[in-house]
């Protein structure tokens, strides 16, 4: 017994001369433990910390909201109230969306080309939840053309400035947010954006 304990003091007393490091823990995984916190491991709290800086206030917890993934959400956020901000989202949301539709049934890109990366295919799975769109091509194409000509007839009722507002905003060809508060260009597209609602009910 005391073979042994000596054996452990000169064990220890031979690692305080080197003196080595403890040995670092690992994680679940069986990996070594990354010397990060536990924020940069989870990749919802880096991002969530990226909009709380960006929109220059509030917690990284209050930032879960889909509308400020982008900075016309942003701009909506801070200028307009929380109701109508939900409205104007959804609207902005709806007209985008149609736009890419309309675009996919002509067969061309609202987007310039850039370089394809080629990826492997997905496996395809259905649920018993799914809901098929049974329409033929034909039928989803005339569908998205005539979605399209009616936010078309909507926009038109728009002031030529309120219309391009709207538009650069769609296609990022200006900034709407910066330095933690809208722009000159954030604040014409959210004054468009309310005319156009205004315009809806």
């Amino acid at each position: 017994m005391s073979s042994r304990a000596a054996a452990r003091r000169r064990k220890k007393a031979r690692n305080s001369i080197f003196d080595l490091a403890d040995t670092p823990k690992r994680e679940a995984s069986g990996r070594p433990q990354r010397a990060s916190t536990r924020a940069e491991r989870e990749p919802d709290g880096v991002v969530l910390q990226a909009r709380a800086r960006r929109m220059g206030k509030g917690k990284a917890s209050d930032m879960n909201v889909t509308m400020l993934s982008e900075d016309a959400g942003m701009a909506i956020c801070d200028i307009c109230a929380e109701d109508q901000a939900k409205r104007l989202w959804d609207l902005h949301i709806a007209l985008t969306s149609a736009e890419v539709r309309y675009h996919k049934s002509i067969g061309v890109s609202p987007h310039p080309k850039c370089a394809k990366i080629e990826m492997m295919q997905e496996r395809f799975e259905t649920r018993a939840d799914d809901k098929p769109d049974l329409r033929t091509e034909e039928e989803r194409d005339r569908q998205a053309q005539t979605a399209w000509m009616h936010w078309q007839g909507q926009l038109g009722c728009l002031l030529a400035t309120e219309r391009t507002a709207i538009n650069l905003a769609m296609r990022y060809q200006v900034e709407l947010w910066d330095d933690g508060k809208p722009t000159a260009a954030g604040r014409r597209f959210v004054a468009a954006m309310q005319r156009l609602d205004a315009i809806q009910g």
